[in-house]
Parts: C-alpha cells; sequence; structure tokens
C-alpha cells in the first residue's frame, strides 16, 4: 500500500541548480499524481518558488557550523564543548521538524545525506516514522 503522504526532507533543493535539486523536483512532480507530496527544505529562498503541484516548505534555518572560527575554538576541549553545542541545535531542530508529520499513512524521505539528514533520521526513528 502507497503512503498517502510523502515528506521531502533536503539540504539542497532548488533554487539551487544542480543534479540533486533537479532530480528531487522531478520526483516530487511525478509523485504528486499518485499522492500527496510536501518538500520541506533548509535551502534559503525556497519560499520563493514559483507555484507547483506539490507543497513547499521552508524550515527554520539551521545554526552555522562556523568550525574554526568559533570562540575557544583554539582549545581541544572548547572545541568539543563547541561541536556539541552545534549538534544539539541540530537534533532539536531535526526532532522539532519531524513531530509535525503525521504518523499515520506519511513517510518521510531523506534527499541528500548531510549532518541534519541524520538527526532527521533519529528522529524519524524516535517518533516511529518510516
Amino acid at each position: 500500500m502507497m503512503p498517502k503522504k510523502f515528506y521531502f526532507l533536503t539540504t539542497d533543493s532548488k533554487p539551487n541548480s544542480g543534479g540533486a535539486a533537479e532530480y528531487l523536483h522531478k520526483l516530487c512532480q511525478h509523485l504528486e499524481k499518485r499522492a500527496v507530496v510536501e518538500l520541506w527544505s533548509t535551502v534559503p529562498g525556497i519560499q520563493n518558488l514559483p507555484e507547483s503541484g506539490y507543497k513547499i516548505a521552508a524550515l527554520p534555518p539551521r545554526p552555522p557550523r562556523r568550525l574554526g572560527l568559533r570562540r575557544g575554538d583554539d582549545f581541544f576541549l572548547t572545541r568539543k564543548i563547541n561541536a556539541a553545542l552545534y549538534y544539539r541545535a541540530l537534533k532539536k531542530l531535526a526532532q522539532s521538524d519531524i513531530a509535525q508529520i503525521p504518523k499515520e499513512n506519511s513517510l518521510v524521505v531523506i534527499n541528500q545525506w548531510s549532518i541534519e539528514a541524520r538527526f532527521w533520521c533519529l528522529a524519524c526513528q524516535n517518533f516511529g516514522i518510516p
């Protein structure tokens, strides 16, 4: 049985150019003929795309990593603390994103593997969403 709703979560979509963004756009166009499709993206400017047959949602901006530029990155221990705080922020955002998805008849597809994608996958597991 095909899910009633597909949620595509990505860090690479239109208005970015390139193969992954174009492929995802075409895939959403194809699937929207058979089910409800929503594309959720962290790409700035996605909310300004022209109207399409599938729903587009802009996810809140992710914190910048700024590796090597953060206060204390010159020291091993504070660099590790900074990294832990960054990952905790990403995990919290991912849980907030996934909490909005209904469990019944939904399927989450992670388009682009990234640090954010790892936390989306973990949140899906925690919420019981395939």
